[in-house]
């Protein structure tokens, strides 16, 4: 057969093109996904759990693992294993913080994963797992106020307790309850702001039709954080009852559940505490107690703009007003630099996931 004959060149171009699939396929970028991810998980597995932090630092990295196709990502986990759930959580986690349009994917090929799981859920040691795993889910979605993703992932979680005899984590019906309050917030953003003065109310401002909208939200976030107030949160789901209340304009009850409160050991939830009972108690006109209420609140946090403006703005109403201007001047003067945990109210469970996450690590 002549060398240049058509089906010579057709065999070398068949051969030249496999050569190059071959090259392509055995590069560390023809691997791709699956190599990155097993190298990664690896490391991960075996005890490197910063790994997944300093591998995706930017949205392509979620990208080049195709972090937007659920039913890819469940294949490649495989079977049931803790290491790989944790890792996948991990990627959940850092996505819901720098890529969040990879959040929900990722979440969606953990849920497939967790159903995937032989026999169900066990109890003991594998339920605690399950339970500060599914927690911390909850917890990214809060950070992005993914509130639909978030009604969506609980209650399905809410038809697998039967069947798998795990008790239900009442944590859960928290999150559903926060979901609620960030959809109102969603709706209407002023809601999310600390008025130092006077009330937020639903109606300010805005049509009577999306009026009557935002107070209907309002008291199913209000009925929900009722339904959630048992457990280890009872709290802070009273604390977050009497805030919605408050915006409701239904000051004596906001009163009563803020001070049915009993805090233990957690500075955020005391100065939210105390700095919506100075909300309350101004808005009632008992001003001293406002005053000793936004003073608590900055035992804690000194330098905290939200109680700070509230307490100046009450000791005008005192008519102390040399007192108020220095209060004032150092509201200033502390402007932008202050820490004030007003800031992490809206995203609730977010300020636990790092500790939860050490948790869960000692489970591997």
């Amino acid at each position: 057969m002549a060398r240049g004959s058509p089906r010579r060149r057709r065999v070398a171009a068949i051969a030249s093109g496999a050569g190059v699939c071959a090259a392509v396929l055995l590069s560390p970028a023809g691997l791709g996904a699956q190599f990155k991810l097993d190298r990664l998980l690896a490391a991960y597995a075996a005890g490197d759990h910063q790994i997944v932090a300093r591998a995706f630092t930017r949205s392509i990295d979620f990208h080049q693992i195709h972090a937007l196709d659920p039913r890819r990502t469940a294949e490649w986990l495989g079977a049931w294993q803790r290491p790989s759930a944790a890792f996948l959580l991990e990627l959940t986690n850092i996505s819901s913080a720098i890529a969040p349009a990879y959040t929900l994917p990722l979440l969606s090929a953990a849920q497939a994963y967790f159903l995937r799981r032989p026999g169900g859920t066990s109890p003991g040691d594998d339920a605690a797992f399950d339970r500060l795993w599914h927690r911390i889910a909850v917890a990214a979605l809060e950070r992005r106020y993914f509130v639909d993703a978030i009604d969506q992932y609980v209650d399905g979680l809410r038809l697998r307790p039967a069947a798998s005899g795990v008790t239900w984590d009442p944590r859960l019906d928290f999150g559903r309850a926060v979901a609620q309050e960030q959809r109102c917030w969603g709706a209407r953003p002023a809601l999310r702001y600390s008025s130092a003065e006077g009330m937020v109310a639903p109606g300010a401002g805005v049509p009577a039709r999306d009026a009557l909208r935002s107070t209907r939200c309002l008291e199913e976030a209000v009925a929900r954080f009722e339904t959630a107030s048992s457990g280890d949160h009872r709290p802070e789901a009273q604390v977050r009852a009497g805030w919605i209340l408050y915006q409701l304009g239904r000051h004596a009850d906001a009163r009563r559940s803020l001070d049915a409160v009993e805090v233990a050991e957690d500075a955020d939830l005391m100065y939210w505490l105390y700095l919506f009972r100075g909300r309350v108690n101004h808005a009632l006109e008992r001003h001293a107690d406002a005053e000793r209420d936004y003073r608590t609140a900055l035992e804690s946090y000194p330098d905290a703009q939200s109680a700070a403006v509230g307490l100046a703005l009450v000791l005008f109403k005192l008519h102390r007003d040399v007192e108020a201007d220095e209060a004032a001047v150092a509201v200033r003067t502390r402007s932008g630099v202050a820490v004030d945990p007003w800031r992490l109210y809206v995203a609730a469970d977010e300020r636990f996931i790092e500790r939860w996450l050490v948790a869960l690590r000692r489970m591997l």
